[in-house]
């Protein structure tokens, strides 16, 4: 037993400074008699004096313990400690600190000092104070050492309790509020961090919404106000209810704030109306590329004037809720803007820099009308507002055709578009039949320069032309002003296509055609008007009269112009032709398109064809010439390789791109268009849309051939315009025709036109498989002409596509198939099955989750029996999938499926499926998963009339507020995402509650996709982020089809591309793997832009890493047991995933060690039990010591990891080292993790 002697004098001081206690840990009460203490301050409760009231004390709060005898610090015993311990939680300390030395107080007994942050303690708490065993000595005789006191009541103390923060104002509340963006909630105190729960924002007749408080979608900045952001935009004319729980935010006492019933913060939402503040342009218009780097400002106007919440003129930033981003960059750009009448003006700090792209946010709080002080409902998503600048162009026009426009024009035709500019007629010089002719003037337009003689030319004379100029302004240069190279005498295209006379443009306004000739024409019969025919989107509109005067005909039709009509002119010359002024008669033209000036609806795509190096795109209505897109707005996908395009053509409704390379049939190639200023247009410059993936149907495009096919001996070459000959028969001499079989020509029987359809007849059939070709020879008569009067060029052995022998491929029926099914054409999704059509439902009208007005279907339980009755007894074992098919064009699909026939289906085939079919999507649920008997036991006597209901929704991803780029990763959507929901209900409707079942989704898309940079992946609506889910991509006919597994009845899921620019990996031997990791959102940078893959990988990420491949979700809370892991790290979630999933385990029970260094044994073993959690194990039948005898080192791997160590190398998931050894205690670099990781992946499908 220990000496203990009294002691008096000694004062013991404690100032406790509040900041991040750890370490807690219990104690034991001193069993001995403990220290001599004279007073305590504050003293021991219950004394009123020891509370403390933190609102009046300071930064500091000084504690102070007075003994009775003289001590000193035991000089054997220096790492002795005293401790601060929560009453609450006296498992663990709040803080220690080491009693080292003492100091005196002013009557000079000894003190111990410590400085304690007050911001530890919180409001209404109990603490108290222990000091270690043999912390001190008598100061006189150092051999008799004094107990502590471990105990809970020797020095115990409180504080005061605060009173709770409380709201002082909601909004928005009341009615006619315009649909806010954000909820604001106003506390009477500031409020300094927020804690767990749901925020519940439910509208009536809307689905609810979620917001998690612990989300970025929640602000907390230390004032007194807290900003909600909505996930999804509000309806108009609905009444909201919102509902906040208790203890969802701390005030700044540390006190938790009450709870806000949904009875105590209403309010509804306006009716929609015209006047709602939006946006009428842009500029640069969103979307827009070739944008000018020199742009100085960025200008939104509105169709009302505006004010902004942070006055006239601001700066850019988080606080004005107008922000400048750079694409690829989480930094938003600083710059001014400022508002005008309904101008916001934005003005960027630096100029934008070329090559760049570029998005504009404005959020919902930022601008509101001058007038009404209603919001605007904001830009957030970054496709609301972006551009592109400008690549500098360094490249000269280089000029493609010469040719004779009209008979004193010669028209210089360049590969892109020119600077509009008149030029000096000097510069230019023109020879005809070797003799010199002089020029009028000269001018640039569109890609064009032309040309006017003062005399003009005749049919086949030789022209040729040289152009030199003198001046370096006064020349011929692209919009970039690179210079056209001078040329000499280059000869004019001069026959009778290019100089017949024929009009050039025309367009229609009111009820009048205006067309204008190249030349001036002589005078027009006033009955002229019957040789013309119009029509406006394919119907005739009858003609009426008809003036003409110089180069300019009007004809008068019965009726006025249709708004957004194609309108085209067909001209056929009788009794009264049209002659230019030299006498020369206008030749048949038709299908002529003409401008409507009562037009703003943008062209319509029609079809893409190609072949060789050519792709011909053709839209509904005549196009621009002048607005020539740049040739990087294309791509094209050959085998999903890119081909660049070389130049591009324009010609009536029709675009042809001409390729650096060549394709072939067996091929697959697509096109992609980015639509922007400049681009494909009409003539009223309404802009083409934009063209994703679209397959390119291979077809002969030489010389105007939209399509050549042979079957048999029938050979049928379809133009893209109609054709005529010179004479009036149909019948054409085949000594102008060659066909080749395998190399060998073919004999040919006749040959006859049928307007833009030449047939010819072979003498004997071709066999399937041979090649074919086939040629054209003008000759001096009988020349083919299409409907304007240009003549056929020659064309040589243009390819012609065989389909001898071809069968339909498309899926037959039986005729004893039951009713109201048909067979699932499995080309759509790789899927065989049966489709239950809507015969077998009945519809209603409800509201789908996202508010929109559908058809809700309910299937008759009889005919859903009958079909799997017959499925049972006539379905080859790989087609027992049977799937509802819900019409594209409802905007949802909301379909019930009764319980009872599921069931009997279920009972008799356990691998049967249930799904629906909507659209580009499809969604099958196994049977096996319904939970038949939980169900019977909840619904009781209403399972014979329940329903799972199925509900599929595309979302609009400009609604959904995602964070599409984080540390320099950018992930882009292909689609909107897809949200399925299951329940199962014995009402009329689904339920709120959804089911936990696990089914598939495909998703199929027009054309190809990269699959190393594509995938699914889920949106979180909570925490505006999207995750990676394993991705099966398959191709089926023309479609791309992507697959994922949801493994929860309520899923948002949907494709996007990524795109990681990391600078570090460029030349490393695992650039690849590693870009297609981190680029689907499994692996992250170390940093912006830089992965460093020889650095080593930590235990946290690579369980990180693994947990995301497997699109496990994040759990926070089963990573609680592990200490050492801060709950509020991204790395929380995604360790306690893999923890739940037998994947990871920590080195102890609780603690991680989330910064050590993995091995590679702990890699290995992480790896195997992630292939066996995904339901592929490893082979365990292999003999550990046989397989892992070649490694030097196999003695260094534990004994409990040998056995599966040795299924992981068996199965390639891991291999030893260069120096032949496994090394198992060694550290893996991220590349070296990457590499192992991919393998897992790949061995799973998950990625590709």
């Amino acid at each position: 037993m220990k000496w203990i002697k009294k002691m008096t004098g000694l004062l013991l001081t404690l100032a406790l400074v509040f900041s991040g206690f750890t370490g807690l840990r219990p104690v034991s009460a001193a069993d001995a008699v403990p220290l001599p203490i004279g007073s305590l301050v504050p003293p021991t409760l219950p004394a009123p004096e020891a509370t403390i009231d933190l609102a009046q004390s300071g930064d500091t709060i000084t504690l102070t313990a007075t003994f009775t005898s003289s001590v000193a610090v035991n000089p054997d015993n220096v790492n002795r400690s005293a401790h601060l311990i929560d009453a609450d939680a006296p498992q663990r300390n709040l803080a220690s600190w080491d009693i080292k030395s003492l100091t005196q107080d002013s009557s000079g007994n000894p003190q111990l000092s410590f400085l304690v942050n007050r911001e530890w303690l919180g409001p209404g708490k109990t603490y108290y104070v222990t000091i270690d065993d043999d912390a001190f000595v008598d100061a006189n005789d150092p051999t008799v050492i004094y107990d502590g006191f471990q105990d809970d009541q020797t020095w115990r103390f409180q504080t005061k309790q605060a009173s709770p923060a409380i709201v002082s104002r909601l909004t928005p509340t009341g009615t006619n509020v315009q649909p806010p963006t954000q909820l604001t909630i106003q506390f009477s105190k500031p409020i300094i961090g927020k804690k767990s729960g749901t925020i519940a924002v439910q509208g009536q007749g809307v689905a609810k919404q979620n917001i998690d408080i612990s989300s970025n979608a929640v602000a907390v900045n230390g004032t007194n106000t807290v900003v909600i952001s909505l996930p999804q935009n509000l309806r108009y004319n609905t009444s909201y209810t919102v509902s906040v729980p208790a203890g969802a935010f701390e005030d700044n006492d540390h006190v938790l704030t009450p709870a806000i019933a949904n009875s105590d913060w209403t309010f509804t939402t306006a009716s929609s109306t015209s006047s709602q503040l939006v946006i009428s342009s842009l500029s640069p218009s969103n979307g827009s590329s070739n944008v000018s780097p020199g742009t100085s400002v960025l200008t939104a106007t509105f169709n009302s004037n505006i004010k902004a919440a942070a006055g006239t003129t601001f700066s850019l930033g988080t606080a004005s809720g107008v922000l400048l981003y750079k694409y690829g960059s989480s930094t938003p750009l600083s710059g001014t803007a400022a508002v005008s009448g309904k101008n916001l003006v934005i003005t960027p700090a630096s100029a934008l820099t070329e090559g760049s792209s570029y998005y504009i946010i404005i959020s919902g709080t930022a601008i509101m009308d001058a007038v009404t002080n209603a919001y605007f409902g904001g830009l957030t998503s970054t496709s609301g507002w972006y551009f592109t600048t400008a690549t500098l162009d360094k490249t000269p026009p280089v000029i493609q055709k010469a040719q004779v426009y009209s008979n004193n024009t010669i028209r210089l035709q360049y590969n892109e578009s020119l600077s509009s500019v008149s030029l000096p007629a000097n510069i230019y010089s023109v020879t005809v039949n070797g003799e010199t002719r002089s020029i009028s003037s000269a001018y640039a337009a569109g890609d064009s320069v032309y040309v006017t003689l003062q005399v003009g030319v005749a049919v086949g004379q030789n022209i040729r032309i040289s152009y030199s100029p003198s001046s370096s302004y006064l020349r011929v240069a692209d919009l970039s002003q690179n210079a056209a190279a001078s040329f000499s005498n280059m000869e004019v295209e001069n026959g009778l296509e290019t100089s017949m006379p024929k009009p050039k443009d025309g367009y229609i306004s009111g009820n009048t055609v205006v067309l204008h000739f190249a030349d001036s024409l002589q005078s027009v019969s006033s009955y002229a008007y019957s040789q013309f025919t119009v029509t406006q989107d394919g119907s005739s509109t009858s003609v009426a009269g008809i003036s003409q005067s110089g180069s300019t005909v009007t004809l008068t039709l019965s009726s006025s112009a249709i708004a957004n009509a194609v309108v085209k002119v067909n001209y056929t010359p009788g009794s009264y032709p049209l002659k230019d002024y030299r006498g020369l008669e206008i030749p048949t033209f038709s299908d002529f398109f003409v401008r409507n000036y009562n037009d703003n609806r943008p062209p319509q795509f029609q079809g893409v064809v190609g072949s060789n190096n050519k792709i011909i795109l053709t839209y509904d209505e005549g196009l621009s010439t002048t607005n020539v897109p740049l040739k990087s707005q294309y791509s094209i996908l050959v085998n999903n390789s890119p081909v660049y395009v070389t130049a591009i053509g324009i010609k009536d409704n029709q675009v042809t791109l001409t390729l650096a390379s060549s394709f072939n049939a067996s091929q697959s190639v697509t096109l992609s268009y980015v639509s922007a200023a400049g681009g494909i247009s009409d003539w009223s410059n309404n802009l083409a849309g934009y063209l994703n993936l679209v397959p390119v149907q291979y077809g002969n495009v030489t010389a105007g051939i939209g399509s050549a096919t042979v079957n048999g001996d029938t050979m049928k070459i379809q133009f893209n315009n109609s054709l005529s000959t010179a004479s009036s028969s149909s019948g054409i001499s085949i000594g102008y025709f060659a066909v080749t079989v395998d190399n060998q020509n073919r004999s040919l029987m006749s040959a006859s036109l049928s307007g833009n359809t030449l047939t010819i007849m072979l003498g004997s059939p071709v066999n399937a498989g041979q090649t074919v070709t086939f040629s054209y020879i003008p000759g001096s008569s009988g020349v083919l002409r299409d409907s304007q009067g240009n003549s056929l060029n020659a064309i040589s052995q243009a390819a012609v596509q065989n389909t001898t022998g071809s069968v339909n491929n498309g899926g037959t029926t039986g005729s004893a198939i039951a009713p109201n099914l048909s067979i699932l054409s499995s080309s759509e999704f790789n899927q065989s099955g049966y489709v239950l059509d809507r015969a077998a439902a009945t519809a209603a009208t409800a509201y789908s989750r996202g508010g929109q007005t559908v058809n809700k279907y309910t299937i008759d339980a009889a005919k859903l029996t009958d079909a799997y009755n017959y499925i049972a007894s006539n379905a080859a074992a790989n087609a027992r999938v049977m799937v509802f098919e819900v019409p594209s064009s409802n905007k949802a699909a909301y379909v019930g499926a009764p319980l009872k026939p599921l069931m009997d289906a279920f009972t008799r085939s356990s691998e049967a499926e249930f799904g629906i079919k909507y659209g580009d999507v499809l969604y099958l649920l196994p049977l096996k998963q319904l939970p038949f008997s939980s169900l019977a036991m909840s619904l009781g006597a209403g399972f014979n009339s329940a329903n799972v209901w199925f509900q599929i929704e595309q979302v609009s991803k400009d609604n959904l507020n995602i964070i599409n780029s984080s540390n320099g990763v950018t992930t882009l959507p292909l689609l909107d995402p897809t949200e399925v929901f299951i329940s199962a209900a014995t009402g009329a409707s689904a339920d709120l509650s959804y089911m936990n079942v696990s089914g598939d989704l495909f998703i199929k898309t027009g054309g190809s996709v990269s699959a190393s940079n594509t995938a699914m992946y889920a949106y979180d609506r909570s925490t505006q982020k999207v995750l990676f889910v394993p991705t099966k991509i398959s191709s089926s006919g023309a479609y791309t089809v992507l697959t994922t597994t949801l493994k929860s009845g309520s899923s948002l899921v949907g494709p996007r591309s990524g795109y990681a620019n990391l600078t570090d990996i460029q030349n490393h031997w695992a650039n690849t793997t590693i870009s297609e990791l981190v680029s689907k959102s499994v692996m992250d940078p170390a940093a912006s832009g830089l992965f460093k893959p020889k650095q080593n990988i930590t235990r946290a990420e690579f369980a990180t890493y693994i947990a995301k491949g497997l699109g496990l979700s994040p759990d926070k809370a089963s990573a609680a047991a592990f200490g050492d892991v801060s709950p509020s790290s991204e790395a929380a979630g995604y360790i306690g995933a893999a923890a739940k999933a037998g994947i990871v385990a920590g080195v102890s029970s609780t603690a991680f060690k989330p910064g050590s260094y993995i091995t590679r044994e702990q890699m290995t073993l992480m790896m195997a039990r992630a292939m066996s959690s995904a339901g592929q194990p490893l082979n365990a039948s292999v003999n550990p010591d046989g397989v892992l005898s070649k490694f030097k080192d196999n003695k260094q791997i534990s004994a409990a990891s040998k056995a599966v160590v040795a299924q992981a190398v068996n199965a390639g998931v891991i291999q030893g080292t260069s120096t032949g050894t496994f090394n198992p205690k060694g550290t893996a670099t991220r590349a070296e993790a990457a590499v192992m990781l991919k393998r897992v992946l790949d061995k799973l499908r998950f990625l590709k």
